[in-house]
C-alpha cells in the first residue's frame, strides 16, 4: 500500500493477539498508528511493560487494517507513555519498559481474541497459492486463484491485499497482490461452463485431475459435484 493511501486510513484497534502469531503482519509504527494503540490503552486502562508486550500471550494490539503492532520493548514504553501523559518526553518510556518498572496492583492485560469482521476493506490477509500462480503474479502482474468455498477466506473483499506465498517453495517469499475481483460459482459444473474458467491455468485439466486442481487449498483432495467455487483475480502490487 502506497504511502498517500496509508495516510487515509483510520486506525482502530481491533484485537490482541500474541507476537509470533504471524497471521498478521507488521504494521507500520507511524503517529497514526501510535495514537489508535493509545487510545485503546486509554479507553480500557490497560498497563503493561515492553517484556510483556512481546513475551505474554494477548498483549499485541492488531488494527482494523489487519496489521499487528509490534514494538520493541522501548517503543512499548514509549506507546506507554505517550497513552498516559499524551506527549513525548526522551526517557519518559522507562516508566513502562518493563513490568518491573510498574506497580502490581497496576497492571492490566486485555483479552486475547481479534474481530475480523471488524476489519476495514482495504486490509492486509495472508494466504498461500500454488507454485505455478505464485510465480505467475510475481512475474506477470496477474494471477487469477480458485479454491472451493469452504476455504474461502474470511471477511475478504474487492481491494483487499494478500500477502501471498508459494505453497510447495523452500523459501520463504511473499508477493503483494490485490484482489480486483472476487466471483462465485455454486458448482464445480457451473464454473467450468463459464468464460471466466477459459482464463484460468485449469484449461485442458480433465476427470479427477481437474476435480484436485481446483481444489487447490488441499492436497490431491477432489471437490464435488456439490461443492461451490470462489474465484479470486489479483494484481501485483508493491509493498
Amino acid at each position: 500500500m502506497d504511502e498517500n493511501k496509508e495516510k487515509k486510513l483510520t486506525y482502530k484497534v481491533v484485537g490482541w493477539t500474541w507476537w509470533s502469531n504471524y497471521d498478521y503482519i507488521d504494521a507500520p509504527l507511524t503517529d497514526d498508528v501510535i495514537e489508535a494503540v493509545a487510545e485503546e490503552i486509554r479507553e480500557h486502562g490497560y498497563c503493561f511493560g515492553g517484556d510483556a508486550h512481546q513475551r505474554y500471550d494477548g498483549c499485541v494490539p492488531v488494527l482494523n487494517t489487519g496489521q499487528a503492532v509490534r514494538c520493541s520493548m522501548r517503543e512499548w514504553g514509549g506507546v506507554m507513555a505517550w497513552a498516559t501523559f499524551n506527549d513525548h518526553y526522551s526517557l519518559d518510556y522507562m516508566g513502562w519498559y518493563t513490568n518491573s518498572c510498574i506497580y502490581e496492583e497496576d497492571l492490566k492485560y486485555p483479552t486475547e481474541g481479534v474481530d475480523e469482521n471488524l476489519f476495514t476493506h482495504p486490509h492486509y490477509f495472508k494466504t498461500g497459492i500454488t507454485d505455478n500462480r505464485f510465480e505467475k503474479l510475481k512475474n506477470e502482474g496477474k494471477v487469477i486463484d480458485v479454491i472451493a468455498s469452504y476455504d474461502e477466506l474470511c471477511n475478504i473483499d474487492v481491494s483487499d491485499i494478500g500477502v501471498l506465498w508459494a505453497y510447495n517453495s523452500t523459501v520463504y517469499e511473499v508477493v503483494y497482490g490485490q484482489i480486483t475481483k472476487i466471483t462465485r460459482f455454486n458448482s464445480p459444473k457451473e464454473f467450468i461452463n463459464s468464460d471466466l474458467f477459459k482464463e484460468t491455468d485449469l484449461v485442458g485439466l480433465k476427470g479427477e485431475e481437474l476435480m484436485e486442481a481446483i481444489n487447490s487449498s488441499r492436497n490431491h483432495v477432489p471437490v464435488t459435484d456439490e461443492d461451490a467455487i470462489t474465484v479470486y483475480q489479483y494484481e501485483r502490487v508493491e509493498e
